[in-house]
C-alpha cells in the first residue's frame, strides 16, 4: 500500500520547563499543567494528566490484535461455533504484559525522549519525545516474524471523553481495501453513537486516512492524536476489546465506564469467509512497519 504521506513534521515550540524524575518504578515528566508517567518495566504510559486530572483510564499500550470478524474466522468457525485460535498476537493484546528488554531516557534541553525495545513475535522499537509544551511523539517499529491481524495503540479513557471528532474518512467505517465510498472531511460522533450492532460482536467502527482526532468532555478538555509519517486508522467504541472478544451476541456487551480508542497504523483488510484477505491487504511478516503520532491533552482556560 503506498502511503498518503502528511504535512512534513513541524517544529516543536518546546516552551516551558520539563522536571524529571524516577520514582517506584516509574518515569514522571511534567510540563506545565500536564504530566506523563511512563511505567519503565512495560515502557506503557500509564498516565496522562492535564489540570491535576489523569486522562488515562488504562495504559496506552501496543495492540496487535482485532476482534475477529465474521471473514476473520472463516467459514467452518462460524458454522461450528468453534474457538478462535489464541495466537501470541491476541494473549500479547489482551493478557499479557509485555515487558521491555530495555529502557533508555535521554535528556534534552527541551524535551526528553525514552526509548524502549521488546523480543516479542518480532522486534519492536517504540519511542517517546516528551516536549515542554505538552507534546508527546511516539514513533512505533516493529518487524514481525508471523503476520500481524493489525498495527497499533490502544487506550481507555473515562467515559465522559465521549464526543469523537476526526478529520478523515468517514462518517462511516472504512477498512483497507474497501474505503472508496468514504468522504474527507472534519466528522463528529458520540462514541454511543458510534456502534455497529453485528449479529457477532467483532471489530468495527474503523476510520482510515485520519490527520488528526479529538476525544473530548463536554466542556471541551481531553486529548488530540495527530498523524505524522503517514495517516492513521482510529476508532472509539463504548465497550472494551475483550468485550469484543468473548461476546457472542449484542446484549452480552457490558456497559462501560470508559470508552476505549484505538489509534493505528493498519490492520488487514476484510477479505471474506470463503476467501483468504488477499496479500496486498495484508501485515506480513518479515517486513519492517513503521509510524508516528502526536499526543497531547486539550485544556480548557
Amino acid at each position: 500500500m503506498k502511503l498518503h504521506q502528511v504535512e512534513a513534521e513541524k517544529t516543536e515550540n518546546n516552551t516551558g520547563p520539563i522536571e524529571v524524575k524516577e520514582e517506584q518504578g516509574q518515569l514522571v515528566v511534567t510540563t506545565g499543567s500536564s504530566s506523563v508517567v511512563i511505567d519503565k518495566k512495560t515502557g506503557n504510559i500509564n498516565q496522562l494528566t492535564s489540570g491535576g486530572k489523569n486522562l488515562f483510564s488504562t495504559p496506552l499500550r501496543m495492540s496487535f490484535f482485532r476482534a475477529e470478524t465474521d471473514s476473520d474466522k472463516g467459514v467452518l468457525i462460524l458454522a461450528f461455533d468453534l474457538k478462535p485460535k489464541n495466537t501470541k498476537w491476541r494473549k500479547m493484546s489482551l493478557d499479557e504484559m509485555v515487558k521491555a528488554k530495555s529502557f533508555i531516557i535521554s535528556k534534552g534541553t527541551d524535551n526528553v525522549t525514552v526509548e524502549c525495545a521488546y523480543k516479542l513475535a518480532g522486534t519492536l522499537h517504540r519511542s517517546y519525545t516528551i516536549h515542554g509544551n505538552g507534546r508527546i511523539v511516539v514513533k512505533n517499529a516493529i518487524t514481525p516474524k508471523k503476520e500481524m491481524p493489525k498495527l497499533g495503540m490502544q487506550v481507555e479513557l473515562p467515559k465522559a471523553f465521549r464526543s469523537f471528532t476526526w478529520f478523515g474518512m468517514g462518517p462511516h467505517d472504512t477498512y483497507w481495501g474497501r474505503s472508496k465510498s468514504g468522504k474527507v472531511d472534519i466528522h463528529t460522533k458520540d462514541a454511543a453513537d458510534d456502534l455497529d450492532l453485528y449479529v457477532k460482536p467483532q471489530e468495527h467502527g474503523i476510520k482510515m486516512d485520519v490527520r488528526w482526532l479529538t476525544l473530548t468532555d463536554s466542556a471541551g478538555n481531553g486529548i488530540r492524536v495527530e498523524a505524522r509519517d503517514c495517516l492513521l486508522n482510529t476508532s472509539i467504541w463504548p465497550h472494551t476489546l475483550k468485550d469484543l472478544d468473548v461476546a457472542k451476541h449484542i446484549h452480552e456487551l457490558p456497559e462501560r465506564d470508559t470508552v476505549t480508542l484505538n489509534i493505528d497504523y493498519l490492520q488487514k483488510g476484510l477479505g471474506d469467509v470463503m476467501i483468504k484477505t488477499p496479500k496486498k491487504y495484508r501485515l506480513l511478516p518479515s517486513t519492517k512497519y513503521e509510524y508516528s503520532f502526536v499526543i497531547e491533552p486539550i485544556e480548557k482556560k
